[in-house]
């Protein structure tokens, strides 16, 4: 049963999600310990010291920032083994059991039709409020704002003792980041992927965590917030809370590999597609062609002769033509899928080449 639930507002939710693996990884702890050096930035709050960045979104499954930062919790689709308990505001005996932040949230916004979220997958809340659409109650069921409203939710979800909270304090001080997978797709409660986002859900996330951690006082982020945002709303009186969003985005940005379109590659490896269906083009990894003679030295590893193409970028090898049209890996071997630009096998150095331009 819910924390706080008597039985009253219908029945329990579909707790099994979680072991089918839909709102939570197949075969893994969700609640493993938060990494903290993926990623870090100058800490707005004092440009002399560097703070650590927790990148998570958690959509259903894992994307590449959250496997590196292991926060998957923080996702508003994370499905929760002990339902919390969401109400309209004022009304608690109006309680109903969820198991994922993003049901709740959507059902504070069309609360005659709370029985139907309470079931659903984050998913399917997303999905059902697609539908719903032109109800809406914008009130949030009495809290008055959007921001209010994930507030009641998120505190139901860490409240102290939880599970939940005890990990969102182990991620100490960090600078949180919904770091959304595509642009346009959220720019109020995450990064937006760009960083034009406001990133609310990290903020209020970082502002529950001083709270059980006791520390909102100076030189908290909820101090800084407070003089860059109104706390009540979530309206920002000046620039320096989205610059910040944004040189935290940039940070996750930097570190990681991209494919020709901008999106992460599918991997976290350079030479790289983010999706089998994207026409790319495949991105080298910059510091492999900083120099010349560290090209040079992945042609030697690869054991073979290789020329540069006439009027290409350094960074791309090409190969000579030696066995008719076939493709082949930098080791000499045919291609694993007949392709050019691949290797032999996982295992092989390679180095991954290209077809000659102009010469056979």
């Amino acid at each position: 049963m819910p924390r706080g639930f008597s039985g009253a507002g219908g029945g329990a939710p579909r707790a099994a999600r979680g072991a089918a693996g839909v709102g939570r990884p197949r075969g893994a702890d969700p609640f493993t310990k938060p990494i903290l050096d993926q990623f870090q930035m100058t800490d707005p709050r004092d440009p002399s010291k560097a703070v650590p960045i927790i990148a998570f979104y958690f959509p259903g499954h894992e994307e590449i920032w959250d496997r590196h930062c292991q926060a998957i919790f923080l996702g508003n689709f994370f499905e929760l083994e002990e339902p919390i308990l969401i109400h309209p505001a004022g009304k608690p005996q109006e309680g109903m059991p969820f198991t994922n932040t993003e049901a709740g949230f959507q059902a504070l916004k069309f609360w005659k039709h709370a029985p139907q979220f309470a079931s659903k997958s984050g998913h399917e809340a997303f999905a059902l409020k697609k539908q719903l659409k032109g109800s809406e109650d914008f009130s949030y069921s009495g809290y008055g704002s959007n921001w209010r409203a994930m507030e009641h939710v998120l505190r139901q979800k860490f409240v102290a003792g939880s599970k939940c909270a005890r990990h969102l304090c182990l991620t100490q001080d960090a600078f949180l980041l919904e770091h959304n997978s595509v642009s346009g797709r959220d720019s109020t409660w995450s990064d937006n992927y760009n960083g034009d986002g406001q990133n609310w859900l990290g903020l209020q996330l970082m502002m529950i965590r001083d709270e059980l951690s006791g520390h909102t006082s100076r030189g908290s982020w909820t101090c800084y917030a407070r003089e860059h945002i109104n706390l009540a709303t979530g309206a920002a009186h000046s620039e320096e809370w989205q610059n910040t969003v944004k040189q935290a985005c940039m940070e996750v940005h930097s570190k990681w590999p991209t494919c020709g379109c901008g999106k992460p590659t599918w991997n976290g490896q350079w030479n790289e597609l983010c999706s089998r269906s994207c026409p790319g083009p495949r991105k080298e990894d910059p510091s492999a062609s900083e120099s010349l003679f560290g090209m040079v030295g992945n042609v030697v590893r690869g054991g073979m002769g290789f020329l540069f193409g006439e009027g290409s970028d350094p960074a791309t090898l090409h190969a000579p033509n030696t066995r008719g049209d076939k493709p082949i890996c930098g080791c000499g071997k045919p291609t694993w899928n007949g392709q050019w630009n691949e290797l032999c096998k996982k295992s092989c150095p390679g180095p991954r080449v290209l077809p000659s331009q102009g010469r056979r």
